[in-house]
Protein backbone atom coordinates (compact mmCIF):
# COMPACT_ATOMS: atom_id res chain seq x y z
CA UNK A 1 0.00 0.00 0.00
CA UNK A 2 3.00 2.37 0.17
CA UNK A 3 6.45 2.72 -1.35
CA UNK A 4 8.83 4.16 0.56
CA UNK A 5 11.24 6.55 -1.32
CA UNK A 6 14.50 8.04 -1.25
CA UNK A 7 15.50 10.83 0.88
CA UNK A 8 14.92 13.32 -2.14
CA UNK A 9 11.55 11.30 -3.30
CA UNK A 10 8.24 11.41 -1.15
CA UNK A 11 7.16 8.00 0.62
CA UNK A 12 3.74 7.11 -1.15
CA UNK A 13 0.56 5.78 0.70
CA UNK A 14 -1.93 4.46 -1.48
CA UNK A 15 -5.57 5.29 -0.77
CA UNK A 16 -7.59 2.67 -1.52
CA UNK A 17 -11.24 3.05 -2.54
CA UNK A 18 -14.25 1.49 -0.85
CA UNK A 19 -14.47 -1.96 -0.43
CA UNK A 20 -17.99 -2.04 -2.42
CA UNK A 21 -16.17 -0.06 -5.40
CA UNK A 22 -14.47 -3.50 -5.51
CA UNK A 23 -16.84 -6.25 -4.60
CA UNK A 24 -19.92 -5.24 -6.86
CA UNK A 25 -17.67 -5.16 -10.05
CA UNK A 26 -15.92 -8.71 -9.30
CA UNK A 27 -19.48 -10.16 -8.81
CA UNK A 28 -21.00 -8.47 -11.87
CA UNK A 29 -17.93 -9.71 -13.97
CA UNK A 30 -18.57 -13.63 -12.43
CA UNK A 31 -22.31 -13.51 -12.82
CA UNK A 32 -21.28 -12.19 -16.65
CA UNK A 33 -18.20 -14.19 -17.90
CA UNK A 34 -20.71 -17.45 -16.63
CA UNK A 35 -23.38 -16.20 -19.05
CA UNK A 36 -20.80 -15.36 -21.52
CA UNK A 37 -19.46 -18.78 -20.53
CA UNK A 38 -22.72 -20.45 -21.23
CA UNK A 39 -24.01 -20.36 -24.68
CA UNK A 40 -20.99 -22.07 -26.44
CA UNK A 41 -21.09 -24.96 -24.07
CA UNK A 42 -25.20 -25.56 -23.82
CA UNK A 43 -25.11 -25.11 -27.63
CA UNK A 44 -21.37 -26.15 -28.71
CA UNK A 45 -18.99 -24.07 -30.10
CA UNK A 46 -19.43 -25.30 -33.73
CA UNK A 47 -22.68 -24.26 -33.72
CA UNK A 48 -22.21 -20.97 -31.79
CA UNK A 49 -19.69 -20.31 -34.56
CA UNK A 50 -22.34 -20.89 -37.17
CA UNK A 51 -25.16 -19.20 -35.72
CA UNK A 52 -22.74 -16.14 -35.45
CA UNK A 53 -21.60 -16.43 -39.23
CA UNK A 54 -25.40 -16.88 -40.26
CA UNK A 55 -26.75 -13.94 -37.46
CA UNK A 56 -24.60 -11.09 -37.62
CA UNK A 57 -27.30 -9.21 -35.17
CA UNK A 58 -26.25 -12.02 -32.88
CA UNK A 59 -22.91 -10.43 -32.77
CA UNK A 60 -24.70 -7.08 -30.54
CA UNK A 61 -25.44 -8.84 -27.01
CA UNK A 62 -22.52 -10.38 -27.30
CA UNK A 63 -20.47 -7.08 -28.14
CA UNK A 64 -22.60 -5.41 -25.12
CA UNK A 65 -21.49 -8.55 -23.24
CA UNK A 66 -17.68 -8.05 -23.37
CA UNK A 67 -18.02 -4.59 -23.20
CA UNK A 68 -19.71 -4.27 -19.53
CA UNK A 69 -16.90 -7.09 -18.51
CA UNK A 70 -14.29 -4.63 -19.75
CA UNK A 71 -15.73 -2.03 -17.82
CA UNK A 72 -16.36 -3.72 -14.15
CA UNK A 73 -12.61 -5.13 -14.91
CA UNK A 74 -11.46 -1.60 -14.84
CA UNK A 75 -13.33 -0.88 -11.94
CA UNK A 76 -12.20 -4.40 -9.62
CA UNK A 77 -8.76 -3.48 -10.96
CA UNK A 78 -7.84 0.16 -11.52
CA UNK A 79 -4.36 1.19 -12.35
CA UNK A 80 -2.22 2.18 -9.72
CA UNK A 81 -1.49 5.62 -11.09
CA UNK A 82 -5.54 6.57 -10.98
CA UNK A 83 -5.83 5.90 -7.63
CA UNK A 84 -5.38 8.46 -4.26
CA UNK A 85 -2.28 9.15 -2.71
CA UNK A 86 -0.85 10.66 -0.11
CA UNK A 87 3.13 12.24 -0.73
CA UNK A 88 4.90 12.32 2.68
CA UNK A 89 7.97 14.22 2.79
CA UNK A 90 9.47 15.22 6.42
CA UNK A 91 8.63 18.30 5.59
CA UNK A 92 5.39 18.69 4.08
CA UNK A 93 2.33 16.48 2.88
CA UNK A 94 0.52 16.45 -0.56
CA UNK A 95 -2.64 14.82 -1.10
CA UNK A 96 -3.70 13.93 -4.51
CA UNK A 97 -7.25 12.68 -4.88
CA UNK A 98 -8.05 9.90 -7.56
CA UNK A 99 -8.65 10.53 -11.31
CA UNK A 100 -12.58 10.48 -11.01
CA UNK A 101 -12.31 13.12 -8.20
CA UNK A 102 -9.65 15.24 -10.21
CA UNK A 103 -11.96 15.12 -13.67
CA UNK A 104 -14.59 16.16 -11.46
CA UNK A 105 -12.61 19.04 -10.26
CA UNK A 106 -10.94 18.42 -6.68
CA UNK A 107 -7.28 19.78 -6.71
CA UNK A 108 -4.52 18.37 -4.89
CA UNK A 109 -3.88 19.63 -1.88
CA UNK A 110 -0.64 20.35 -0.01
CA UNK A 111 0.24 21.34 3.94
CA UNK A 112 3.87 22.11 5.31
CA UNK A 113 5.16 20.69 8.35
CA UNK A 114 5.84 23.66 10.36
CA UNK A 115 9.52 22.74 12.15
CA UNK A 116 7.78 23.49 15.58
CA UNK A 117 5.42 20.72 14.85
CA UNK A 118 4.46 18.53 18.03
CA UNK A 119 2.00 15.78 16.61
CA UNK A 120 -0.04 14.57 13.95
CA UNK A 121 -3.48 13.39 14.37
CA UNK A 122 -5.54 11.33 11.72
CA UNK A 123 -9.26 12.89 12.78
CA UNK A 124 -12.56 10.92 12.41
CA UNK A 125 -15.42 13.21 13.51
CA UNK A 126 -18.67 11.42 14.86
CA UNK A 127 -21.53 13.91 16.45
CA UNK A 128 -24.87 14.47 16.09
CA UNK A 129 -25.42 15.79 12.69
CA UNK A 130 -21.61 16.33 12.69
CA UNK A 131 -20.44 15.05 9.43
CA UNK A 132 -16.87 16.64 8.16
CA UNK A 133 -15.76 13.09 7.81
CA UNK A 134 -11.85 12.39 7.47
CA UNK A 135 -8.94 14.56 8.09
CA UNK A 136 -4.83 14.70 8.87
CA UNK A 137 -4.03 17.73 11.22
CA UNK A 138 -0.67 18.53 12.08
CA UNK A 139 -0.46 20.48 15.45
CA UNK A 140 2.26 22.87 16.26
CA UNK A 141 3.64 23.95 19.45
CA UNK A 142 0.95 26.80 19.76
CA UNK A 143 -1.55 24.32 19.35
CA UNK A 144 -2.32 25.99 15.72
CA UNK A 145 -3.87 23.28 13.62
CA UNK A 146 -2.95 22.57 10.18
CA UNK A 147 -5.68 20.59 8.53
CA UNK A 148 -5.02 18.41 5.88
CA UNK A 149 -9.04 17.26 4.21
CA UNK A 150 -10.35 15.48 1.13
CA UNK A 151 -13.27 13.48 0.66
CA UNK A 152 -11.00 10.83 -0.66
CA UNK A 153 -9.68 10.51 2.78
CA UNK A 154 -12.95 8.68 3.57
CA UNK A 155 -12.60 5.49 2.21
CA UNK A 156 -9.52 4.88 4.79
CA UNK A 157 -10.71 2.52 8.03
CA UNK A 158 -8.78 1.57 10.90
CA UNK A 159 -6.55 -0.50 9.87
CA UNK A 160 -5.48 1.37 6.93
CA UNK A 161 -5.41 4.42 9.42
CA UNK A 162 -3.01 2.51 11.34
CA UNK A 163 -0.74 1.91 8.25
CA UNK A 164 -0.83 5.45 7.50
CA UNK A 165 0.36 6.58 10.97
CA UNK A 166 3.65 4.20 10.68
CA UNK A 167 4.17 5.79 7.64
CA UNK A 168 3.53 9.44 8.09
CA UNK A 169 5.74 8.88 11.51
CA UNK A 170 8.51 7.14 10.30
CA UNK A 171 8.80 9.61 7.52
CA UNK A 172 8.73 12.70 9.59
CA UNK A 173 9.57 11.54 12.82
CA UNK A 174 6.72 12.99 14.36
CA UNK A 175 4.01 11.35 16.66
CA UNK A 176 0.92 10.24 14.79
CA UNK A 177 -2.48 8.55 16.98
CA UNK A 178 -5.80 7.90 15.94
CA UNK A 179 -8.41 9.97 17.14
CA UNK A 180 -12.62 10.61 16.68
CA UNK A 181 -13.96 13.88 17.50
CA UNK A 182 -17.17 13.70 19.53
CA UNK A 183 -19.56 16.45 20.30
CA UNK A 184 -20.67 16.15 23.96
CA UNK A 185 -24.06 16.66 25.66
CA UNK A 186 -22.81 20.08 26.80
CA UNK A 187 -22.07 21.41 23.52
CA UNK A 188 -17.92 20.75 23.69
CA UNK A 189 -15.58 19.00 21.40
CA UNK A 190 -13.87 15.84 23.00
CA UNK A 191 -11.36 13.80 21.56
CA UNK A 192 -11.67 10.03 22.55
CA UNK A 193 -9.31 7.40 20.73
CA UNK A 194 -10.48 5.50 17.42
CA UNK A 195 -11.66 1.84 18.13
CA UNK A 196 -12.78 -0.59 16.15
CA UNK A 197 -16.65 -1.23 15.84
CA UNK A 198 -17.54 -5.04 14.41
CA UNK A 199 -21.04 -4.40 14.39
CA UNK A 200 -20.55 -1.61 11.66
CA UNK A 201 -17.86 -3.44 9.76
CA UNK A 202 -20.01 -5.94 9.55
CA UNK A 203 -23.24 -4.33 8.42
CA UNK A 204 -21.24 -2.08 5.56
CA UNK A 205 -20.10 -5.87 4.19
CA UNK A 206 -23.75 -6.75 3.99
CA UNK A 207 -24.17 -3.77 2.75
CA UNK A 208 -21.35 -4.21 0.05
CA UNK A 209 -22.64 -7.45 -0.78
CA UNK A 210 -26.65 -6.60 -1.35
CA UNK A 211 -25.15 -3.84 -3.73
CA UNK A 212 -23.59 -6.68 -5.59
CA UNK A 213 -26.42 -9.26 -5.49
CA UNK A 214 -29.12 -6.73 -5.99
CA UNK A 215 -29.14 -5.64 -9.24
CA UNK A 216 -27.85 -9.45 -10.89
CA UNK A 217 -30.90 -10.96 -8.85
CA UNK A 218 -33.73 -8.66 -9.84
CA UNK A 219 -32.53 -8.36 -13.27
CA UNK A 220 -32.48 -12.73 -13.96
CA UNK A 221 -35.92 -12.03 -12.49
CA UNK A 222 -37.18 -9.43 -14.57
CA UNK A 223 -35.78 -11.04 -17.58
CA UNK A 224 -37.07 -14.66 -16.96
CA UNK A 225 -40.93 -13.13 -16.46
CA UNK A 226 -40.18 -10.62 -19.49
CA UNK A 227 -41.88 -7.97 -17.69
CA UNK A 228 -42.83 -4.61 -19.47
CA UNK A 229 -40.44 -2.19 -19.87
CA UNK A 230 -41.98 0.46 -17.46
CA UNK A 231 -42.94 -1.92 -14.89
CA UNK A 232 -39.13 -3.16 -14.97
CA UNK A 233 -37.91 0.39 -14.25
CA UNK A 234 -39.97 1.27 -11.52
CA UNK A 235 -38.85 -2.19 -10.00
CA UNK A 236 -35.25 -0.92 -10.40
CA UNK A 237 -35.86 1.86 -9.22
CA UNK A 238 -37.84 0.93 -5.74
CA UNK A 239 -34.73 -1.55 -5.67
CA UNK A 240 -31.57 0.92 -5.81
CA UNK A 241 -33.89 3.36 -3.41
CA UNK A 242 -34.35 0.73 -1.09
CA UNK A 243 -30.29 -0.50 -1.29
CA UNK A 244 -29.40 3.70 -1.41
CA UNK A 245 -31.36 3.62 1.87
CA UNK A 246 -29.79 1.13 4.00
CA UNK A 247 -26.54 2.11 2.91
CA UNK A 248 -27.66 6.09 4.17
CA UNK A 249 -28.82 4.04 7.46
CA UNK A 250 -25.14 2.32 8.08
CA UNK A 251 -22.98 5.12 7.23
CA UNK A 252 -25.46 7.10 9.78
CA UNK A 253 -25.01 4.51 12.30
CA UNK A 254 -20.86 4.67 11.96
CA UNK A 255 -18.77 6.43 14.47
CA UNK A 256 -17.61 9.12 12.01
CA UNK A 257 -21.70 9.83 11.28
CA UNK A 258 -21.56 10.69 8.05
CA UNK A 259 -23.43 11.29 5.24
CA UNK A 260 -23.61 9.48 1.99
CA UNK A 261 -22.09 11.74 -1.18
CA UNK A 262 -24.16 12.75 -3.72
CA UNK A 263 -21.55 11.74 -6.26
CA UNK A 264 -21.05 7.78 -5.25
CA UNK A 265 -24.70 7.72 -5.07
CA UNK A 266 -24.96 9.09 -9.00
CA UNK A 267 -22.17 6.64 -9.48
CA UNK A 268 -23.88 3.86 -7.99
CA UNK A 269 -27.30 4.51 -10.36
CA UNK A 270 -25.47 4.07 -13.25
CA UNK A 271 -23.28 1.08 -12.44
CA UNK A 272 -26.75 -0.93 -10.63
CA UNK A 273 -28.49 0.06 -13.44
CA UNK A 274 -26.22 -1.29 -16.04
CA UNK A 275 -25.97 -4.31 -14.46
CA UNK A 276 -29.93 -3.95 -13.69
CA UNK A 277 -30.61 -4.07 -17.65
CA UNK A 278 -27.62 -5.96 -18.83
CA UNK A 279 -29.03 -9.14 -16.44
CA UNK A 280 -32.96 -8.86 -17.59
CA UNK A 281 -31.79 -8.35 -21.41
CA UNK A 282 -29.37 -11.81 -21.20
CA UNK A 283 -32.04 -13.38 -19.68
CA UNK A 284 -34.69 -12.92 -21.60
CA UNK A 285 -32.51 -13.27 -24.83
CA UNK A 286 -31.22 -16.88 -23.53
CA UNK A 287 -34.71 -18.10 -22.85
CA UNK A 288 -36.05 -16.73 -26.01
CA UNK A 289 -33.32 -19.20 -28.11
CA UNK A 290 -34.16 -21.63 -25.64
CA UNK A 291 -37.44 -22.14 -27.45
Amino acid sequence: MEDIGSKDLPTVFIIPPFRIRRVVPIVAIVFFSGIAAYIPLKAGVNRTISVFAEYPEMWVPFIMLMGVISLFLRMALPPRTSLARLEIWHDRLRLTPDRIQRFIGDPPVEKIIPSQSKEVVLFHSSALGLTSGYSIIIRDGSDVEHTLKSTCLNSLNLPQSLRLADTISGTTGLPVRLAVKMLTDDGRFQEVPWKAAPLKGKAQIIVAWLGAVLPILTGCLVGYFALLPAMAFVIGLTVWSGWILACTIVVRKSPQGKKLAFMYMLTTVFTFSAVYWVSAVLVAFLLRTRK
